[in-house]
């Protein structure tokens, strides 16, 4: 049973999904049998527990877990928002990753970190509450990402291969890249007439795959995507 199911991520190699299910507080696992059934089980949290608590899969704690990522070692990156922290799933353990830790310099004051994407080995973060993005580098450092323009609720975060960041900025209705250098550049703005069909209502979250920007417009009640050159 899902309650609120948020992120979702896909590890290839063993064709399995998993789901951060807020509202259960727990990471699902979805499975399929040789005969085509699925199974849904829990990877990591106790189920309508809420928490915050490191250690084994069985009694570790999340306090509604938003976004997942799958690393190419076949660890789990977790988004907890309730508790403000970015944690890790490997080898039957929980671990926190950033967040409001004692120990520096992977302190970092998340407000309501709500998205996470991989940039390379780093973990782009998108803060809505703090209105600011983050770069984690694992083991090293959690630092603001420093911009030429202002963001009002970054929802969703994404980078292609080339290492252009991509925001939704769901306050102003707009999309934004961010390259290299910090500099920010609008790809959807705000058209000047507010019947326009591309006018995006609360753009919650943004994908790249192949070529393309894949942007979840949430008030539209749409899914809409554009070619990246």
């Amino acid at each position: 049973k899902f309650k609120s199911p948020h992120g979702v991520a896909y590890n290839k190699k063993t064709n399995k999904i998993y789901v951060a299910s807020a509202s259960n507080h727990v990471i699902r696992e979805i499975s399929e049998t040789e005969t085509g059934e699925f199974i849904v089980s829990t990877v990591a949290g106790i189920p309508e527990t809420e928490g915050y608590k490191d250690g084994s899969i069985d009694s570790a704690l999340f306090n509604s877990p938003h976004g997942v990522l799958v690393r190419e070692d076949g660890a789990l990156v977790i988004i907890d928002i309730g508790n403000a922290k970015l944690r890790l799933i490997k080898d039957g353990i929980v671990s926190t990753i950033a967040g409001k830790l004692d120990s520096d310099p992977l302190k970092v004051d998340f407000y309501y970190p709500i998205d996470l994407a991989f940039d390379g080995d780093d973990i782009l973060i998108a803060d809505a509450g703090n209105h600011k993005v983050f770069r984690i580098k694992p083991g090293v450092s959690a630092d603001e990402i420093q911009l030429n323009d202002t963001l009002n609720t970054p929802h969703g975060i994404t980078a292609d291969n080339s290492g252009n960041i991509y925001i939704a900025d769901m306050g102003t209705n707009r999309i934004l890249a961010i390259d290299k250098e910090g500099v920010v550049s609008t790809i959807i703005d705000v058209p000047a007439d507010s019947t326009n069909v591309n006018n995006l209502k609360k753009p919650a979250a943004v994908l790249f795959d192949n070529g393309y920007l894949w942007i979840a417009d949430l008030n539209n009640h749409q899914l809409k995507r554009i070619k990246i050159d």
